[in-house]
């Protein structure tokens, strides 16, 4: 075996010696390693044995991957040579700990590193040998694996078991604070990206990210957006904003965390103006004037010490584009050093390359409301709404989760009488209550989930920062389109249709219903009424229920995913545009031949009818899938039962036998990366997937079948309801070419219409402004 001739060598040494079974992962760790040269002029930084320590000791995996990233910093050879002795006493945790460092690098698109050294780049020219920076080699060329050989000498490495040694020049200005990302740092495309950090004052210096602030003071997150991320920036790796067209404006709002950071009240807004270089110029800057690049938004330390969070987020029109945490330690005494004492994350992105086409169709929110899970046994609602309105509410998990079983438990009374969720086989014992829609049945169950829907609206404003209820509900009287935003608490899919907002007296046992409503009833389009448009003539009695009280009812809705994570090869972005513009819309419709769908028929046919001629059908699983590959869908329309738990929810089309779709199944079969369908997915008879797990597969379709949205249901649904529906949403969203938001609000009326309140069963993740790119 080739000699030892380095402290770094003789480390992987001694750990292949001490652990003969992880030989190929230290080799990968090996040539990570060497990919990684130092940081000149870190300072403050703790020897290796002591970041080992502190990573060993890290209580969370995100502050274990912050240690571990910044012992990248020292450059692989300076790190291994430093944890000789630890390779001998502890070698699974050095091991540990050096594949951390080098995933941490991998995830962030490249290491904090140095290029090659001349040394190197004639190694790697003439025999693609992995060699320290003193040009000492890692790896006997006996050992070198071939495929990694290759891939070096195109200029790229393998990635293999989660390891990969890509580079990225770093460098710290004479004088600066040091920063984790090169000052000036392109973007990958060069599109815009936002920079955030943290300083002490407004226009002063960014402030390192390993210094602690200090309790009870102010300081400011200071925001620029250009083409590279700018000095002092806490960003790990460059978030691309979508390409925007000049002149576009930008809201930067911050929003606090309860006993923790809390933005300035008053100075929670800024606005910054995209140029023709891609670089933003702020427009309004709280306590300041305008001008210049850089953005400066103060808020507060707590007076306790620890970890401190708060949220920035960036808008467009009040449609959010990108959710940053922001997470600071907060120390007695200002300055402290600690590993990662600052850090910024984007932990939400509904639109990382939005084209400019998708771009222009993205319409003004009435209000944007995002969902996010605390951490702490709370959850956060963030609203954001035009005119800078701004609102946030933190609830218990408990609380908020009790509500939301209750709203769709009396969507399910209405169905069928029962609140609770039926099996399949006890699905076929369950009657339908409107099969022949009985008025006084609409007005006893108009009234029930009013209530259902009150009780949850209160409870959200109830605890509105800074009060002003009556100020949210007044501007959410006219209709509107409404954004719903889920980060990561997929149980917390919050059946917006069911809010109901208009006054109530709720305790009031003898509630009737609006009468100009029920005039109209079975005569006149309800859709007309001056309810509808925010009018109603009985709307400040509090004992009348007007079903436009409900925001089903009155506002279009979509339910925003975020596109963060996923393979390299899942969307990135969220597209308004369904099918190819200027094309006939393409159908696929895979059905259940189960016999027990005695309406099915009927119903395709009735699709058929106005589907056009690009019309493919599958009875099976299997020739659904042939589909999928062979076919560019506008519309992807599958009739039949779904089911699963959390960890497994599918579809099933064709008969049972086929067996289901899983979202799994997507990955190698559904890649519609080019028309962008909106995905129906229409489970009669046969037992809802819970929230979080309808959230999770429809967020398969998103990301990695690249859909542009997908329409389901809250609860369980009736074959003669599944059908009236799918054939009024369709036939706007296709024929009239309305925007899905629409196209769901119009559907839901039409039902009720014919009597028939269970249309807020239905809902729509994706924008809502989806639509089709048809002739």
């Amino acid at each position: 075996m080739t000699a030892v001739h380095s402290p770094a060598a003789a480390t992987l040494a001694t750990l292949k010696r001490a652990l003969p079974t992880s030989d190929a992962l230290i080799d990968e760790v090996a040539w990570a390693l060497k990919g990684m040269s130092p940081i000149l002029q870190v300072p403050d930084l703790p020897p290796p044995a002591d970041l080992l320590a502190l990573f060993e000791a890290s209580p969370t995996a995100a502050e274990g991957e912050v240690i571990a990233r910044r012992a990248g910093l020292l450059g692989g050879s300076a790190l291994l040579a430093g944890l000789g002795s630890d390779a001998d006493t502890q070698p699974e945790a050095v091991l540990r700990f050096l594949e951390a460092v080098v995933s941490a690098s991998a995830t962030r698109r490249g290491s904090p590193t140095m290029e090659f050294s001349e040394r190197e780049e004639q190694a790697h020219e003439e025999t693609s040998r992995p060699v320290f920076s003193d040009g000492t080699d890692i790896l006997p060329a006996t050992e070198w694996p071939q495929n990694e050989v290759d891939a070096r000498r195109e200029g790229k490495l393998a990635r293999r078991g989660g390891v990969a040694p890509l580079r990225r020049g770093c460098v710290r200005e004479p004088g600066a604070p040091y920063a984790v990302n090169p000052p000036e740092q392109d973007s990958p495309g060069s599109a815009s990206v936002i920079s955030m950090g943290v300083c002490e004052d407004m226009g002063g210096p960014a402030l390192g990210p390993d210094r602690t602030l200090g309790v009870d003071s102010r300081y400011h997150i200071f925001v620029e957006i250009g083409r590279k991320l700018a000095a002092g920036a806490l960003d790990l790796e460059p978030t691309p904003l979508p390409p925007l067209p000049s002149q576009t404006v930008l809201q930067i709002v911050l929003f606090g965390f309860q006993d923790g950071l809390q933005p300035i009240e008053g100075c929670e807004v800024g606005l910054m103006t995209l140029g023709d270089s891609g670089e933003a110029v702020v427009s309004r800057q709280p306590g300041g004037p305008p001008g210049g690049r850089r953005l400066s938004l103060p808020f507060a330390t707590p007076h306790t010490t620890g970890t401190h969070r708060l949220r920035c987020n960036v808008y467009q029109q009040q449609t959010l584009l990108q959710s940053r945490l922001i997470e600071v330690v907060v120390t007695e005494q200002p300055g402290r050093t600690r590993v990662g004492a600052l850090r910024s994350t984007v932990d939400f992105a509904a639109a990382n390359d939005l084209n400019l086409d998708n771009l222009s169709q993205l319409m003004p929110k009435k209000l944007s409301l995002l969902i996010n899970d605390n951490g702490n046994g709370t959850h956060g609602f963030r609203f954001f709404g035009a005119g800078n309105y701004l609102r946030d509410v933190t609830l218990g998990a408990h609380m908020i989760e009790s509500l939301l079983v209750q709203a769709r438990g009396e969507l399910r009374r209405a169905s069928w009488g029962e609140d609770r969720e039926p099996t399949r086989q006890e699905f076929l014992r369950l009657r339908y209550r409107y099969s022949n829609p009985d008025p006084q049945i609409l007005k006893e169950d108009l009234v029930a989930l009013a209530r259902r829907g009150y009780k949850l609206w209160d409870a959200l404003v109830d605890r509105l920062s800074g009060g002003d209820w009556v100020g949210l509900r007044e501007r959410m009287r006219l209709p509107g389109r409404v954004e719903i935003a889920n980060k990561e608490s997929l149980g917390l899919l919050v059946p917006a249709a069911c809010l109901y907002d208009a006054p109530l007296a709720y305790e009031n046992p003898d509630l009737t219903v609006c009468p100009d409503f029920l005039a109209a009833l079975g005569s006149h389009p309800v859709a007309a009424l001056p309810c509808f448009a925010g009018h109603c003539p009985s709307y400040l009695d509090e004992n009348i229920v007007c079903p436009s009280g409900f925001w089903g009812f009155r506002h279009q809705i979509g339910h925003q995913a975020s596109f963060t994570g996923g393979a390299p090869q899942d969307a990135r972005n969220q597209s308004v545009l369904a099918g190819i513009r200027g094309s006939e819309p393409v159908f696929i419709v895979g059905i259940s031949t189960d016999p027990g769908l005695t309406l099915r028929d009927g119903h395709i046919s009735r699709l058929r009818a106005f589907a056009g001629p690009e019309w493919h059908i599958a009875e099976s699983r299997s020739d659904l899938f042939t589909l999928f590959k062979a076919a560019e869908p506008t519309i992807v329309y599958l009739y039949g039962h779904g089911g699963g738990d959390k960890l497994s929810p599918f579809f099933e089309v064709g008969s049972e036998a086929d067996g289901p779709i899983l979202k799994p199944s997507l990955r190698t079969r559904a890649s519609w990366d080019r028309t962008h369908p909106l995905v129906f997915l229409n489970g009669c008879h046969s037992a809802a997937l819970s929230p979080d797990s309808a959230f999770d597969y429809a967020i398969g379709f998103l990301q990695v079948a690249h859909a542009s949205a997908v329409v389901g249901t809250e609860i369980a649904v009736f074959e003669s309801l599944a059908a009236a529906f799918a054939e009024e949403c369709l036939q706007r969203f296709v024929v009239e070419g309305k925007h899905l938001g629409e196209a769901v609000l119009h559907a839901r009326l039409a039902l009720l219409d014919r009597g028939v309140p269970l249309g807020l069963a239905y809902l729509a993740f994706g924008p809502a402004e989806v639509h089709v790119g048809k002739v």
